[in-house]
């Protein structure tokens, strides 16, 4: 007969360690494939339209066009703007331009033309728009003194923020958050719903364009002397390049997943393919049930969890099957936050149970209040490698250890 053994939870390895405060996306490996749509011209700046058309700006002929998302023109407008760096559009189709050439920021539409808006800011550049307000950046070469400006959606235009050298493009995300990248620092900015600034990402080339996939992970192109990269950022210090060589990216839209950068040879299509890395997921309302398996000295699994809702301080205890029941064992586990990365966990398998036929089960518990954990496993099974050290280890005792209860204490305020 199998014995089989519940892991309740399964957090057992490196207790010391301290995890990242920022809710993390699912563990997926991302490949990129980019085709070109249009040659020869020099695009710059672009945003989408309600209809989810790609307007951008052609610097040589000074024009904005419109095009389809397979590349083919649809209308173009004749555009008194130099260096149209931003574009963003209203839900009304009121478009507004920032002309880093001669300082302006321009406003119209495709049907009345562009007329000048506002000449508050030297050298506008990136704009994009969030809760029908148009959200740019600017910078000065005078003084190194650049900031975030607003236009209302009563065109009242102000300053809302006040920092950094070489502001280049500005992205927000679902919660509001602002993300700015300065060419100049060479840094990718945060600045939270306090306008509290912070630096997300550093040591980039010439960091320029931004947007958010659909899962808001952050999407950044750096140009470099050699042509290009593109970063996903899916949380704090979780940072990958996902291709490089791209021909000098400038800005960068994301419609439904389906991604277009703008740049020095042409426009661009990008897609984004991601596939889960894991074996298996555990839910509240799902358990896990492994195939058989042969017992060696150790048995061992990688684990990668998220919350939907952040805890702080939240315990998972640790059990023990005596035979016949579940019993509390050890201590309870306290830790912050959600995973950025995987880890692994190893248990140590007493005499008796090694050469076992079993099968082990994996089932989640979320007490107090609800966080809506989901955990991912890989690499499940056990071997006869040698013992880790005790100071690594969780051991198990009296059979194998199963682990319940996530329940959280506190939420962070």
């Amino acid at each position: 007969m199998n014995r089989v053994v519940n892991f309740v939870f399964l957090f057992l390895i490196v207790i010391s360690f301290n995890m990242p405060n920022s809710l993390m996306s699912a563990p997926f490996e991302y490949s990129v494939e980019t085709s070109l749509l249009r040659s020869g011209e020099l695009y710059y700046g672009m945003c989408v339209d309600g209809d989810g058309n790609i307007i951008v700006s052609e610097v040589r002929e000074d024009v904005l066009l419109k095009f389809d998302q397979s590349g083919n023109e649809i209308d173009r407008i004749a555009s008194p703007t130099l260096d149209a760096f931003g574009i963003a559009e209203r839900e009304d189709g009121e478009l507004f331009v920032a002309d880093g050439a001669s300082y302006k920021i321009f406003s119209g539409s495709y049907d009345n033309g562009l007329s000048e808006f506002s000449t508050s800011y030297q050298y506008p550049r990136g704009m994009t728009v969030y809760d029908n307000n148009i959200y740019g950046v600017y910078h000065s070469y005078g003084d190194e003194s650049g900031g975030i400006y607003q236009i209302s959606e009563s065109n009242e235009i102000s300053t809302i923020l006040e920092f950094g050298q070489g502001l280049s493009d500005i992205a927000i995300n679902s919660s509001g958050e602002m993300f700015v990248s300065d060419y100049i620092s060479n840094s990718v900015y945060r600045i939270d719903n306090s306008l509290n600034v912070s630096v997300y990402m550093d040591n980039l080339e010439t960091p320029w364009g931004l947007t958010f996939d659909n899962d808001d992970n952050l999407i950044v192109l750096d140009r470099t002397l050699n042509g290009g990269s593109i970063w996903l950022a899916s949380g704090d210090n979780n940072f990958s390049e996902l291709a490089y060589d791209l021909g000098q990216p400038l800005d960068v839209v994301n419609i439904e997943d389906k991604f277009f950068y703008s740049s020095y040879t042409g426009l661009y299509q990008m897609n984004l393919t991601k596939e889960p890395t894991w074996d298996a997921i555990v839910t509240t309302s799902e358990d896990y049930l492994t195939s058989d398996l042969t017992l060696g000295n150790t048995f061992t699994f990688d684990y990668w969890w998220e919350m939907e809702t952040e805890p702080t301080d939240w315990n998972m205890d640790i059990l023990f099957f005596n035979g016949t029941e579940w019993e509390t064992f050890g201590w309870a586990l306290n830790f912050d936050g959600s995973s950025d990365e995987w880890q692994t966990a190893s248990y140590w398998v007493p005499p008796w149970a090694r050469g076992e036929n079993v099968q082990m089960m994996f089932s989640l518990l979320d007490w107090g209040q609800v966080t809506d954990p989901t955990v991912y496993l890989r690499n499940i099974g056990s071997n006869s490698a040698p013992v880790p050290e005790p100071s690594t280890i969780v051991l198990m005792g009296l059979g194998l250890v199963g682990l319940a209860g996530l329940g959280r204490k506190r939420m962070k305020r």
